[in-house]
């Protein structure tokens, strides 16, 4: 579930160190000491509305003896300067006050900007403040997006407020500072900005409320960072002759201690601010210091405590850190070898457990697979250097694994084993000391191979778009989909028992039961709350699915403080104890569950907060990461059951692209878990985050909603998909009506039944006291394949009645929010229990008439494949020699249905425009595994065309696929939806070009993207603009979709003229257009297509004549000189449907046509006509 956007104030404890800024040359300053705003030769302009001034003061500044005041009591409006610069790249400065009753005109939310960057291409970045509730707030954002925290602020007082905005990228970071506090950073795509062209300053875009006056001073801008006034950008030196000496005084080659490390070193001189700090690691090698993890001291000398491998050399790694948070060189010492004498061995390991669990197991039914864990071994000389396990087929044999180096873990998970029904497997450990010597070994008591489940009509997988049953089960392969809801209640047998109970009643056939850190360990939560619903769901014949309600966050309190996921992102290269914990506990829960059908499967983290937005030092790669290496861990474990994969965004619809599928190679868009492909990508559901059809509050600046994201990623990577969280009041906004929520709800659930089921609300009786029924007319239609399930946040309590509306009061609305249950005619009233399962009058009428039922066995327990399915994940891909594609061969049954038993291989075959990865086109066989193989295709630099390949089983219907290899890109095309605008200087002299990327075969290029550069032969004619209300043209722009870029051409003055348009991308032809100004466009440049034209009454289709001049009338006759009809122009065209005066469709033959034009200009010509 989201949390609502947090914000920090400016303290010592969060400031993150700066960056070294090396030769940052200044561009622009003004400290207004003239006494005067200079818009001759320093500022470009100034901008007041009617009322609005922005002015010199001396009543207040922040140095000097000059300020500025923007100021729009009088008449809110625009009150600013501006600087027009050109600049890849820029920072700003500026000093701001915000007096006694600034905000006291601000309406709770408003807004007020003032400070902006803008770009050529219309884009900008911005500097404003909100107005919350319970905060004032200073915020920064591009366009009108912000993504990065707030800085919480007060009147009466000065700020410097830095900027550093980079170039043009898709990944690019905007930098901010607050009184040299790094702010976190906003992340964002800026690969349309073109460059920066203007630095405003004062109140900007502003509307007639807030009405207020804001004080500035001190603008410097630069082209890399400044800094405020006074800092200190020079980093600390390291004196000749410095050093770091292992020891605690001179310096040492060689210790003996095993659990302490030494060292001292002499002192960096910075003459500007002063030294700080010092940074220090403890590491094994002295090259690439930037992997180590550094932590702080303020004296010259420290003691590290720890495990120190004997033979092993370590070296202490130092830097200094001066009062501006410049960090100096890393100098290291020399080492000091962990050396002692030691003649015994360590001790025996007192016990080894099948399994990882804290309890021996002594079956299991992987034939692959093996898990152990045993105690510690101790040394008192030398240490534990590492521990080896073997694996046999009797206590203390080495047959089935030899020894395996493990290195200090005690547990290990051994898959590629190959294990035989009926026969018992032993592990022999042993443990070795610092130097070499060993300990007796120690055998667990073995665990025997079983035969084949006796529920294994029981397990759900993930088949291409959906989750599927169970081949064994009735109804084999048949669409499973989720009708299901959340449970964070109470512990204990009891309470799951009812609340089962309560579900099956309710058609629930699917609960997500959530648990965290917060709860105690994994075993006491598997004990005390994950274990007892399990079981009483599973007697109740409904699935359960697990989820770490974690954020991938550490956490800030301890555990009896409260739940405060708000500390570091965890990374799984370098895990901090929260992270390592959660990777520990999945490990744990998957072998728990391995072997539990009723489990449908692994939800591995809630809500990854933010990765590459809010949470610093983050990135959507690195969420990712952490995603991949919990899978992997547990598919050491555990190769049957799903795992749900959230996000790096809150897991909303909006991040599943970029989490899963941007920057990535095609084989590896949404296919993170081969060679079991046993996914379902997670989504969670809320109003105000990602809405379903349209913005619930009319934004107009939302583009693309719920419907568009999740129906691209089930129609273009055909992966299933789960609504895990929704239904819960206010998570992603606040200030929502009752009733929005309630259509909302709808809109989602039918989403996620799909395009299908667009009428599924046409008799539902209507929602809470005001009886919502389904828009009319309806909001949109839903683009899905389909078959996703949903679940309702959240059940909670011990009983019946209170798994509908909860037991506390946390949330306080005064909406009269009354659910009547269809099942128990239980009705939920508004501030009294509000936080159990939202809207059940809604979800349990949907899961009612749609959920899927449980299973039963079929009795059948063998395959019955007979083809092979075979796909290519692009069809289409650039032959340039690095592009490639996947392709899957699936093993299917006469339905179509996945059969994960079949154990072969399947033959690859290519012919055609490309090779396997290699390069090799020969014949390639490779194993199926769970019903899957997969090879990857590559295009050449010098073949065009199709490839196709084939993938085939012996006695099996073979499957073939066709992927294209279309040439790159060589040229740009243009085209405008009219040849000629009026000069009269407004936006009604405007036309829009489209810029397409084209091969030599005129193929448009969907897949690829470029920077578009625009210029125009007569700028004092027309010029480019985004949307023709820019001050400056826009000259570039990237491409929007499908190869394609657009932008208009806007008469500037009253001149008339023939303006040449060229549209460049780099490496390509450039292309050209000519467009009339307030001129007649040449008659002669008029075309007829198609010509021939098939006119049919089936089939009604038109003859276009393109290029005629504005006012032109178009005559067309029979071939005796008949008038057949006359059209006019519009948009430089016009269109023959192929009917005559009488609206009667022509005969077939031959037609004359005369165009005739204001000016007198005329052309005729002839157009064949078929029938």
């Amino acid at each position: 579930m989201k949390r609502l956007i947090a914000f920090f104030c400016i303290s010592a404890s969060v400031i993150i160190g700066l960056q070294y800024f090396a030769n940052a040359a200044e561009i622009f300053s003004d400290d207004f000491e003239t006494g005067t705003i200079d818009t001759t030769t320093k500022w470009s302009g100034k901008t007041e509305a009617s009322g609005c001034t922005v002015s010199v003061v001396t009543s207040t500044k922040n140095s000097g003896s000059y300020g500025i005041a923007a100021d729009d009591t009088a008449n809110g409006g625009n009150a600013f300067i501006y600087k027009d610069i050109s600049q890849n790249s820029v920072y700003v400065r500026f000093y701001v006050f915000f007096p006694t009753g600034y905000f006291a005109a601000f309406p709770v939310g408003g807004e007020k900007m003032i400070m902006r960057i803008s770009g050529t291409s219309g884009g900008y970045v911005e500097i404003f403040t909100k107005n919350y509730s319970s905060m004032k707030s200073l915020r920064i954002q591009y366009n009108v997006t912000w993504d990065a925290q707030g800085i919480n602020i007060n009147e009466n007082t000065w700020y410097c407020v830095e900027v550093l905005t980079p170039a043009a990228s898709g990944t690019a970071k905007i930098r901010w500072w607050v009184d040299n506090v790094e702010a976190d950073p906003m992340n964002d795509d800026l690969s349309a900005i073109g460059t920066w062209n203007r630095i405003s300053l004062g109140f900007i875009n502003s509307s007639e409320s807030p009405q207020q006056r804001v004080y500035l001073d001190e603008l410097v801008a630069g082209d890399s960072y400044i800094g405020p006034i006074g800092a200190d950008l020079t980093p600390p030196t390291w004196p000749n002759g410095s050093a770091v000496r292992d020891g605690s005084s001179t310096d040492i080659s060689v210790t003996s201690d095993t659990t302490k490390l030494y060292a001292n070193w002499d002192a960096a001189s910075d003459t500007d601010s002063g030294i700080l700090k010092y940074w220090y690691a403890v590491s094994t090698f002295t090259t690439n210091p930037a992997s180590l993890t550094f932590s702080t001291v303020t004296v010259t000398n420290k003691t590290v405590t720890g495990t120190f491998d004997v033979g092993t050399t370590y070296y202490f790694n130092i830097k200094a850190e001066n009062a501006w948070n410049g960090v100096s060189s890393v100098i290291h010492s020399d080492g000091q070898l962990v050396m002692v004498n030691d003649a015994t061995p360590p001790s025996n390991i007192s016990w080894v457990n099948d399994g990882i669990l804290d309890s021996d197991v002594s079956s299991t039914y992987e034939k692959d697979k093996l898990s152990v864990k045993f105690s510690t071994s101790t040394d008192a000389q030398s240490g534990i250097k590492r521990y080896w396990y073997a694996i046999g087929t009797s206590a203390g044999a080495t047959d089935v694994l030899g020894w395996t180096d493990n290195g200090k873990k005690t547990k290990a998970n051994i898959p590629g084993l190959t294990l035989a029904a009926g026969q018992a497997y032993y592990f022999t450990v042993k443990a070795e000391n610092g130097v070499g010597l060993k300990s007796a070994v120690t055998n667990s008591n073995g665990q025997t191979v079983q035969g084949d489940r006796a529920d294994e009509y029981v397990w759900l997988h993930a088949d291409g778009d959906y989750i599927k049953r169970s081949p064994y089960a009735t109804a084999p392969n048949a669409v499973w989909q989720g009708t299901g809801i959340c449970f964070r209640g109470d512990s204990g047998v009891t309470a799951a028992t009812a609340f089962a109970a309560w579900a099956k009643a309710h058609s629930v056939n699917s609960v997500r039961i959530s648990f965290n850190m917060v709860n105690g360990n994994i075993a006491q939560n598997i004990a005390t709350t994950v274990n007892p619903l399990v079981q009483a769901l599973k007697a109740q014949q409904i699935y359960s699915y697990l989820d770490a309600h974690e954020y991938m966050v550490d956490y800030t309190h301890a555990p009896t403080e409260g739940y405060v996921p708000e500390g570091a992102g965890w990374d799984v290269d370098n895990p901090s104890e929260d992270c390592q914990a959660w990777l520990d506990n999945w490990e744990y829960l998957a072998y728990y569950y391995k072997d539990e059908g009723w489990v449908m499967g692994y939800e591995l983290c809630n809500e990854p907060k933010s990765f590459g937005g809010r949470t610093p030092n983050t990135t959507t790669a690195m969420c990712r990461n952490n995603f991949m290496k919990c899978l992997q861990n547990i598919r050491k474990i555990d190769t049957k059951h799903i795992i749900l994969l959230g996000n790096s965004g809150y897991t909303s619809p909006s991040a599943m692209i970029p989490t899963w599928a941007e920057g990535l190679p095609d084989e590896q868009k949404f296919r993170p878990d081969p060679p079991y492909h046993n996914v379902v990508f997670a989504y969670h559901g809320y109003l105000g985050d990602d809405d379903v059809y349209k913005s619930w509050n009319n934004n107009v600046n939302m583009l693309e909603f719920a419907n568009d994201y999740i129906s691209t990623v089930q129609n273009t990577y055909h992966v299933p998909i789960f609504c895990t969280e929704t239904g819960h009041e206010e998570t992603a906004t606040s200030g929502t009506a009752e009733d929005d929520r309630r259509v909302y709800q709808m809109e989602n659930i039918e989403m996620c039944l799909g395009k299908d089921y667009a009428d599924f609300w046409a008799d539902f009786p209507g929602s809470g006291p005001n009886h919502v029924k389904y828009p009319t007319p309806r909001r949109g239609t839903p683009k899905t394949i389909g078959g996703i399930g949903w679940g309702i946040w959240s059940a909670r309590g011990s009983t019946p009645s209170t798994f509908e509306i909860g037991e506390d009061n946390n949330f306080t609305n005064n909406d009269n929010e009354v659910n009547v249950c269809p099942v128990c005619n239980l009705s939920s009233v508004s501030n009294v229990y509000d936080s159990g399962a939202w809207y059940t009058d809604i979800w349990t009428w949907a899961a009612q008439r749609v959920g899927s039922i449980a299973p039963a066995s079929s009795g059948v327990n063998g395959s019955n494949a007979s083809s092979v399915n075979c796909t290519a994940l692009s069809s289409l891909v650039l032959a340039d020699g690095n592009n490639s594609t996947l392709v899957e061969a699936k093993i299917v049954d006469g339905s179509g249905n996945k059969i994960m038993d079949y154990n072969g291989t399947v033959t690859f075959s290519i012919s055609g425009a490309g090779t396997w990865e290699d390069g090799t086109t020969v014949d390639k066989s490779t194993p199926v595994v769970l019903g899957y193989s997969t090879i990857k295709v590559k295009t050449t630099s010098t073949q065009f065309g199709n490839i196709t390949v084939s993938a085939a089983v012996n006695g099996f219907t073979t499957g073939s696929v066709s992927i294209k290899a279309m040439q790159p890109a060589t040229k740009v095309v243009l085209t405008a939806n009219s040849r000629y605008i009026p000069a009269n200087n407004d936006k009604s002299g405007m036309c829009l070009i489209t810029a397409t990327l084209k091969n030599d075969s005129n193929e448009t290029l969907t897949q690829t993207t470029a920077t578009f550069h625009f210029s125009v032969d007569k700028p004092e004619i027309a010029n480019t603009y985004l949307t023709g209300d820019e001050a400056l043209p826009v000259t570039s722009r990237q491409t929007i979709a499908d190869g394609v870029t657009y932008i208009n051409l806007k008469s500037i003055s009253t001149i008339a003229g023939a303006v040449v348009l060229t549209a460049s991308v780099n490496g390509l032809t450039s292309g050209t257009l000519k467009v009339y100004v307030g001129a007649a466009i040449p008659i002669e440049l008029v075309k007829a297509y198609p010509n021939p034209v098939l006119f049919s009454e089936d089939a009604p289709s038109e003859m276009v004549f393109n290029n005629m001049p504005h006012g032109a009338v178009l005559n067309i006759y029979t071939i005796s000189g008949k008038l057949v009809c006359t059209l006019n122009e519009s948009n430089s065209e016009a269109r023959f449907n192929g009917r005559n005066a009488n609206g009667e469709l022509i005969a077939q033959g031959i037609y004359l046509y005369m165009i005739k034009d204001p000016t007198g200009q005329k052309k005729t010509g002839k157009i064949a006509v078929k029938r």
